[in-house]
């Protein structure tokens, strides 16, 4: 299979997985962001997770630079 078909399997599975849960959100079809936490509090972050092109032969990048971060 290629990275893009592989791709596309994931991205149906975390989609069928995480459907219904505002915590979970897919900012693009290879960028997905996951809040954890309790509510709207400071004791909340936000981990964006990104796949390369090559993914799933490639490792994902996690992100906590983001702005919702800025309190930790």
């Amino acid at each position: 299979m290629s990275a893009i078909e592989e791709q596309n399997g994931e991205r149906e599975a975390l989609l069928s997985i995480y459907e219904g849960d505002a915590m979970f959100k897919a900012v693009s079809d290879t960028v997905y962001t996951y809040k954890y936490g309790e509510g709207d509090t400071t004791k909340t972050f936000v981990v964006e997770i990104s796949w390369p092109s090559n993914y799933p032969f490639e490792k994902p990048k996690f992100n906590l630079d983001l702005f919702y971060n800025m309190h930790l």
